[in-house]
């Protein structure tokens, strides 16, 4: 799903040179294995802090805006093949987002025991 977002990007971008029809064909096959798996928890972490230009990241869509769309395009896409209510967005800071995901994993634990 989450290359199926860039994916999304890359096709909307006239200096990237994926095409409409390629990105059909990524889309396809995002959606497809994402049906056939099976999550008991997907975590998403809100777009937070600024990018830095390190020489290895592809800057194109560095900006609060483009990351926030491709933000929200994959949580529609996560709505659209129905796997939604598995997702909790994580929108605190670094400590908080831990310590949700650890008390999650401590409830699924406690869970599968008993």
């Amino acid at each position: 799903m989450i290359t199926k977002m860039y994916a999304r990007q890359y096709a909307e971008e006239p200096d990237c040179v994926m095409t409409k029809e390629e990105f059909d064909i990524v889309s396809a096959a995002a959606d497809e294995y994402a049906r056939a798996s099976r999550w008991d928890k997907i975590y998403l972490i809100c777009p937070n802090g600024k990018f830095v230009d390190d020489h290895t990241r592809f800057m194109l869509h560095e900006t609060m805006e483009a990351r926030w769309k491709m933000f929200n395009a994959l949580c529609e896409d996560l709505k659209k093949i129905g796997e939604w209510e598995k997702v909790t967005v994580l929108d605190g800071g670094y400590q908080k987002n831990f310590e949700k995901i650890c008390n999650d994993v401590k409830k699924y634990m406690e869970n599968e025991k008993g």
